[in-house]
């Protein structure tokens, strides 16, 4: 399928599902709720829980998987053998290397789990918390900040899907500032969201928001260092991206974003962060960008102009990628 159709498509399906949102607003069947005075502000002195995503993935989605799968947490099958026609042959049977490479470094870290308010929530032998699971639907998500004292710090998905279908009908999503590590695809083809409020201290997005339709604004606080997560997001339009960002990625078929603003800490923007973002205008590059990998904003508009500094990397950059560049003050 070519990028025409594609784009088609992707344009029909925004439009669609912008004017479905629009009268399930008006109804009333919809809300659209942000965080409020009496949530839980951030806590400077507590701690991290670990320095690296690897360190939290490793610990959150890995060791927990296996956890909640049972001491064999796969029969597996290795998507690198061809079908030999035995039909008496079967999944069970398969025992692949690289599934024991995956498990290798991983104990158990689960002490109990529970359903809380709504939620499937893993207490871990480290004193802390993680979300793997919604089992109640509601319009405003509210994630706690923590469980029978422990301290959420983590929401991941350890089954993929898990909690696609109580965010079927979710406009919001509220994110306590306890929790540092959001895995991949937790808030995917979330259908009707609207926004999302990371909270001040989350660490690690691991690509949570892809294919989120209706999704029309995202902060990206500054304990973020580096952003990959939400491509294919073609209602996006406001992106505030908060001083303390290094790396910018994950922002390609965002259609309707028009302008962006990169704080002065980022450094690196990764490959194909805005491609095919055909409504972007201005791109503000800062002088503190050292790395841009490949061309970023293919398939974006003509009348595409980037900001900068004169004689910036960036300057550098756009004169060899055939973009419009004007020097700001």
């Amino acid at each position: 399928m070519n990028s025409s159709v594609m784009t088609f498509i992707n344009g029909f399906l925004s439009k669609f599902l912008s004017v479905l949102m629009s009268v399930l607003l008006s109804l009333g069947v919809l809300g659209v709720e942000k965080r409020g005075d009496g949530d839980e502000p951030a806590d400077p002195s507590k701690p991290y829980v670990f320095e690296t995503e690897d360190e939290y993935y490793l610990y959150y989605d890995r060791c927990l998987w296996y956890d909640l799968s049972g001491t064999e947490p796969f029969t597996g099958f290795d998507p690198d053998d061809e079908d030999d026609g035995d039909e008496d042959e079967t999944d069970d049977e398969y025992d692949p290397d690289w599934l024991d490479d995956l498990f290798e470094d991983v104990e158990p870290v689960l002490e109990k789990e529970i359903n809380y308010e709504g939620f499937r929530v893993c207490l871990c032998k480290n004193g802390t918390a993680a979300i793997t699971g919604i089992t109640k639907a509601a319009r405003t998500m509210r994630f706690p900040s923590s469980v029978e004292g422990y301290p959420v710090v983590a929401i991941t998905n350890p089954y993929y899907g898990e909690f696609e279908d109580c965010l079927t009908f979710c406009t919001s999503i509220i994110i306590p500032n306890s929790v540092e590590y959001i895995g991949v695809g937790v808030f995917d083809r979330s259908n009707f969201l609207q926004n999302i409020d990371f909270g001040d201290r989350v660490r690690f997005l691991d690509g949570p928001c892809d294919s989120c339709r209706t999704l029309k604004s995202v902060k990206i606080p500054g304990s973020v260092e580096s952003v990959r997560a939400f491509d294919d997001s073609p209602a996006l339009k406001e992106l505030e991206i908060c001083r303390g960002v290094k790396t910018v990625g994950g922002f390609n078929v965002c259609t309707a974003l028009e302008t962006v603003r990169l704080p002065d800490t980022v450094e690196t923007i990764c490959l194909s962060t805005f491609c095919d973002c055909s409504a972007l205008k201005d791109v503000y590059i800062p002088a503190s960008v050292s790395l841009i990998e490949g061309y970023v904003l293919s398939g974006c508009s003509d009348k595409l102009t980037v900001h900068g500094v004169a004689g910036s990397y960036a300057e550098a950059w756009a004169a060899e990628h055939g973009c419009r560049f004007v020097a700001d003050d």
